[in-house]
C-alpha cells in the first residue's frame, strides 16, 4: 500500500503546523463549536495542507520536484481543495455576520501568503511573518462561529499573532548570529512585536473586555525570545529549538485556555 507521502504532499515546515493548530485548538476549546466552527476548521486546515502541492507546481521546490512530483502535487491540490470547499459549504449557512467578515479577512490574507510563495518570497522574514499572522488568525472566525464574543476572539488572534511573530524573530536571530551578521535589527523587531501585542492586550484587559491578567499568556514566548537572542545558540541546534518552540506553544495554549476560559 503506498504511503501517505506518495498519495498526498504535506508541508515540511513543521513549525507552521503549530502556528495554525494551537490557535485553532484554543478557539475550539473556549467556544461551543458547531457545524460552522468545524467547517471553518476543515477549510483552514485543508487550505494549509494544500500549500505544499501548490509550492511544487509553482516550481518553488525545484525542477526535479516539479518533474517527479507533478501528478501527486495535482492530486494533493485537488483533494485538499475539495475538502476545503466542503468545509466552507458546511460553515457558510451557519455563519453570523461578524464571523463571515472575519473569514473574509483571513481568506484575503491567505491569498496574500500564497502569492508570496508564487513569487519566490516564501522563506523571507516578511513572508514568515505574514504566514504567522495569517495562520494564527483563523482562530478568530472559528471562535466567533462557536459563540465567542468579538473581544475574546480578537484577543486570541492578537495573542497568538504576537507569540508567533516574536518566535519567528527569535529563530531568525539564531540564524543571523550563526551567519555572523548583526542580530540587532531582527532582535529589535521582535521586541517591537512583543510591545505591539502586550499593549492592546493590556488595554482590552483594563477595559474589561478580557481578563486583566491576559498578558501572562505572552510570557513563554518572550522568555524564549530573550534566551534565543542572548544565549550563544548555533543554528545547527534547530531541532532542539523546534522542541523548545513546541513546549512554548503548548504552555501558551494552556495559559490561554486557563486565563480566557
Amino acid at each position: 500500500m503506498p504511503g501517505v507521502a506518495e498519495r498526498i504532499l504535506l508541508p515540511k515546515e513543521h513549525g507552521t503546523y503549530g502556528e495554525l493548530l494551537c490557535p485553532m485548538l484554543s478557539a475550539l476549546t473556549l467556544a461551543r463549536p458547531g457545524r460552522a466552527s468545524w467547517g471553518l476548521a476543515v477549510l483552514a486546515l485543508s487550505g494549509f495542507l494544500a500549500h505544499e502541492g501548490f509550492a511544487v507546481l509553482a516550481g518553488r521546490r525545484g525542477a526535479r520536484a516539479l518533474r517527479d512530483g507533478r501528478w501527486v502535487a495535482w492530486r494533493s491540490l485537488m483533494t485538499l481543495g475539495v475538502l476545503a470547499a466542503a468545509g466552507a459549504a458546511v460553515a457558510w449557512p451557519a455563519l453570523a455576520p461578524e464571523a463571515l467578515v472575519a473569514t473574509g479577512i483571513l481568506a484575503t490574507l491567505s491569498v496574500a501568503a500564497v502569492s508570496l510563495t508564487w513569487f519566490g518570497r516564501e522563506h523571507t522574514l516578511g513572508s514568515e511573518l505574514v504566514a504567522a499572522l495569517t495562520l494564527s488568525g483563523w482562530c478568530t472566525p472559528i471562535g466567533l462561529a462557536g459563540g465567542l464574543s468579538l473581544p475574546v476572539a480578537a484577543a486570541l488572534w492578537v495573542i497568538w499573532a504576537g507569540v508567533f511573530t516574536v518566535a519567528t524573530c527569535a529563530v531568525r536571530a539564531v540564524v543571523t548570529r550563526t551567519a555572523r551578521r548583526p542580530i540587532a535589527p531582527v532582535a529589535a523587531l521582535g521586541l517591537i512585536f512583543a510591545a505591539a501585542t502586550a499593549t492592546p492586550v493590556a488595554l482590552m484587559g483594563d477595559a474589561g473586555y478580557i481578563p486583566g491578567n491576559a498578558g501572562v499568556t505572552l510570557i513563554p514566548a518572550v522568555v524564549m525570545f530573550l534566551v534565543l537572542t542572548i544565549a550563544p545558540i548555533h543554528a545547527t541546534r534547530l531541532r532542539l529549538i523546534g522542541w523548545v518552540m513546541m513546549g512554548m506553544c503548548l504552555l501558551t495554549l494552556a495559559l490561554v485556555v486557563a486565563v480566557l476560559g
